[in-house]
């Protein structure tokens, strides 16, 4: 019986210290993770959304921008995130909403960003010689926007 009890008593040590070891590296690691998410969400990438993402030529479409923002670069060393911190970003201007179809570059407007937020919002109207089938709408740096044109308004 006593064989029994230190066996048992074996099993309940082992499974405590692997809880709190598997506690203690959760938490580490949870820290770590929390920290990136932090630095990640200090300073977002320029993104860009579009009212609609099916189109007609001739149509009018929103394009709305958010965190254009210069001075914003947290994905280099510790002492960069820090000198970044340290610097009050600055909206970005003259930034191109631009129509790409088939080897074609057309510029829908040119906008700024507003100095306070990075943000912009535009009405654009999709060339009426766009032809049916893909197309993408660029503003630099944001990624591009894919749309597809059904045809004509």
């Amino acid at each position: 019986m006593h064989r029994h009890r230190r066996a048992a008593s074996g099993v309940l040590a082992l499974l405590v210290t692997a809880t709190l070891v598997g506690a203690c590296s959760s938490s580490s690691d949870g820290a770590a993770d929390a920290d990136a998410a932090g630095a990640a969400a200090s300073c977002e990438a320029p993104q860009v959304e579009l009212s609609r993402r099916t189109v007609e030529a001739g149509q009018a479409v929103d394009v709305v921008g958010t965190a254009f923002l210069h001075g914003c670069d947290d994905a280099g060393t510790a002492a960069d995130d820090a000198a970044s911190a340290a610097r009050t970003p600055v909206a970005m201007t003259t930034l191109e909403v631009v129509w790409l179809q088939d080897g074609r570059r057309t510029v829908l407007a040119s906008v700024d960003a507003d100095p306070d937020a990075g943000t912009f919002r535009i009405a654009v109207t999709v060339p009426a010689d766009a032809a049916a089938g893909p197309a993408t709408v660029r503003v630099a740096p944001a990624e591009d926007v894919r749309v597809t044109v059904t045809g004509s308004g």
